[in-house]
């Protein structure tokens, strides 16, 4: 069944609120997001005086112009995705009239990406870096992986 601009809207508000934002860069910025496709709308993620705000509506004054379909936006913001192959591949199209708009866009979700991945150790001492270990690798030597809720590696 299709989705609504409703219905993918406060999917991707409820998951954006969902995120830690404690490693995006606090400098001020706003979005204009344009869902193609399927369940087209316009929405704003504004981030200004240390708080998020993300409403159904234009927003002209913006840093940047995002342009992609729900899926793409969804991705992003679960961290399945990366900002940067959405833009090489061209699932994302970003307009920044701002000289940093394109730059504030990528170290938003960069920031997303980064601190999507969270790796605890299960009765092992030391840190562990995910990126080093490849995920088959993972669950044998006891290395749980934390992502979004809909996307964990556990061990078997």
């Amino acid at each position: 069944m299709k989705k609504t601009f409703i219905e993918n809207f406060y999917d991707i508000k409820k998951s954006l609120f969902d995120i830690d934002i404690e490693y995006v860069d606090k400098t001020d910025f706003s979005f204009q997001c344009e869902i193609l496709g399927d369940g087209n709308g316009i929405f704003y993620i504004e981030y200004k005086n240390n708080k998020l705000v993300i409403e159904p509506y234009d927003y002209y004054d913006n840093s940047a112009c995002l342009h992609a379909t729900a899926d793409i936006f969804m991705g992003l913001i679960s961290g399945k995705i990366t900002i940067n192959d959405a833009i090489r591949y061209g699932d994302i199209n970003v307009i920044s009239r701002a000289n940093d708009g394109v730059k504030k866009v990528i170290s938003f979700f960069d920031a997303i990406f980064n601190k999507s991945y969270t790796v605890i150790p299960l009765n092992l001492t030391g840190c562990w870096n995910a990126n080093a270990i490849p995920n088959f690798a993972l669950s044998f030597i006891g290395i749980f992986v934390m992502s979004c809720p809909s996307n964990m590696i556990s061990p078997e």
